[in-house]
């Protein structure tokens, strides 16, 4: 069965993560107060735009063309009309998709550095679920990123079942 990537709906919790409700409105909280902390410096929205910028400018050009070489085209009424709906459908959804990744490479760090305030342990660098490694363990398996010791905050109380 194909599944989606959960970056296109703009999930950032990793997969085998299950997280109950209130788990999921303090994360958003943390996010919340994560965000406003970078806006003032504008970070966030700074690393978005450079990651967007190029390649939809690059994706309009493309599009752009498309549309003069269509209209130059000695096309049948019907089938002009029908390539034009369809390019401009292709090209939203690809928008779509480079909107999406953009966002999650951007955001997805701070639901990582979320998770590890409400008593997750997870990779703030990869997002690799660390729950099951030992407290001691020198870096990330997946990365090699370099892990450092849990915060010494009161995390909220976690749901070994809930972890997949």
């Amino acid at each position: 069965m194909f599944h989606l990537p959960r970056w296109l709906w703009l999930n950032h919790v990793p997969a085998g993560l299950d997280l109950t409700p209130e788990q999921y409105v303090e994360l958003k909280r943390r996010m919340r107060a994560m965000g406003q902390a970078q806006q003032r410096g504008m970070e966030l929205g700074r690393r978005v735009v450079l990651r967007l910028a190029p390649a939809t400018a690059a994706l309009s050009l493309i599009f752009a063309w498309w549309i003069i070489w269509l209209a130059q085209a000695k096309l049948p009424p019907a089938r002009f009309a029908l390539l034009n709906v369809v390019s401009v459908l292709l090209f939203q959804v690809v928008i779509w998709v480079i909107v999406a990744w953009s966002i999650n490479r951007a955001m997805a760090p701070m639901v990582w550095r979320g998770l590890n305030e409400i008593g997750f342990r997870v990779c703030t660098t990869c997002g690799y679920i660390l729950d099951y490694l030992p407290m001691n363990e020198p870096k990330c398996p997946e990365c090699g990123t370099a892990l450092h010791p849990p915060s010494a905050r009161a995390p909220m109380p976690v749901d070994s079942s809930r972890v997949s």
